[in-house]
């Protein structure tokens, strides 16, 4: 009883101090996350619908997290919006269950994007290490299995909430509508003492493999540029060693177009992950800076058997604004995004047949342009 006069009194003398802060942020910023989440995340499926974007096995994953996503926007924060502002707008007793099916669904989201972010990093990283007959054959494997097993470990994970969540019992929590409540022991002992640290595991080794396999994209695209600028060098020095020469059959020649051969092999395959690897690490940094707080916020929360509303809300809106911002992270990251992102503007304003037109006339020119730089080099 002690406990929960001590968390009424902290709870009432928050609202007293941040009342209003409190009801502009919990009235406000939620109908503002959804709007736009919704458009952002449907913006990037479009996106990865695109020519370029389906030939990434990668593509797959971030379609499910953009869907994930917006499907947490619409059901998760929507439900939080309603209960924080508007009074009674939930039955307590006609609408007993809705926790089991929110509490589950709430974390089960969380880690699922937890878990295809991992996924997605660790798979590119894979992908860049193996030689390149091994990795066409890596890439031909199938992401939707990965997907459902990703699914299927999050739910045995979670699945205990379905039998202890509850509607909060004291209506002055107005910054949260689902609890835990133990009805035995033995749950109770797993709840404070087992599941905390169970989920700051897996939180960690979420983590602590996403920067393993940033840190191994990083090195691919440090060592990547450094073989751009010599193939750059190369094509440099041969094209002035046959000005000087003039001898267009020059052995010398010979020898430079195989040095710079050798360096040039695949590389289209590595401009295709060059232009996806930014991508992968912003959004793996973003994951981390917003979702890791709240994870551990309510872990330690929960062993501690304390709740502070300032505290929940600012990392609970946290987590929800990296929902909406991973667009804006492809955005400034990916050309190859900004660039399908363009495409499907233009298609919408201008219709298919206008696109096509379009295309056809720059390769065109492009024919044009290289014609009369034959014709007059």
């Amino acid at each position: 009883m002690s406990h929960f006069n001590g968390t009424m009194n902290r709870n009432q003398s928050e609202e007293d101090l941040f009342g209003t802060p409190f009801m502009i942020l919990n009235t406000v910023y939620p109908p503002f996350l959804i709007v736009s989440g919704l458009i952002c995340n449907i913006l990037v499926v479009c996106v990865m619908r695109t020519r370029f974007f389906q030939r990434q096995n990668i593509s797959v994953y971030m379609t499910a997290l953009a869907l994930n996503d917006a499907s947490s926007l619409c059901i998760s924060m929507t439900s939080h919006w309603l209960y924080v502002s508007f009074d009674n707008i939930y039955d307590r007793e006609k609408t007993a269950d809705i926790c089991k099916f929110l509490q589950l669904y709430g974390w089960g989201n969380c880690d699922f994007s937890i878990l295809l972010s991992t996924t997605m990093s660790v798979n590119r990283a894979i992908a860049v290490s193996l030689p390149l007959e091994t990795r066409s054959k890596y890439s031909s494997r199938k992401p939707k299995f990965v997907i459902f097993f990703l699914f299927l470990v999050v739910l045995i994970k979670n699945i205990h909430f379905v039998f202890s969540s509850k509607i909060v019992k004291m209506e002055y929590m107005r910054d949260k509508l689902c609890d835990v409540y133990p009805e035995s022991e033995s749950y109770r002992i797993f709840w404070e003492d087992v599941w905390p640290w169970l989920h700051v595991s897996f939180l960690v080794l979420c983590f602590f493999v996403i920067a393993s396999s940033n840190g191994v994209l990083i090195r691919q695209l440090y060592v990547s540029s450094h073989l751009e600028i010599r193939r750059h060098q190369c094509s440099t020095r041969r094209e002035s060693l046959l000005f000087t020469s003039g001898d267009m059959r020059s052995p010398l020649k010979h020898r430079n177009s195989c040095f710079c051969s050798e360096h040039s092999n695949g590389s289209g395959d590595s401009k295709q992950w060059q232009t996806i690897t930014p991508m992968l690490i912003g959004e793996s940094v973003l994951i981390l800076l917003l979702t890791f707080p709240f994870s551990i916020q309510l872990a330690i929360s929960n062993a501690n058997a304390g709740h502070s509303q300032m505290l929940f809300s600012i990392t609970f809106y946290m987590l929800y604004t990296n929902k909406c911002a991973t667009f804006f992270v492809y955005l400034i990251t990916g050309s190859r995004f900004r660039l399908g992102l363009k495409k499907i503007f233009y298609r919408c304003m201008h219709g298919k047949g206008a696109m096509r037109r379009r295309q056809f006339k720059e390769t065109l020119h492009w024919i044009n342009s290289l014609s009369e730089g034959l014709v007059y080099g």
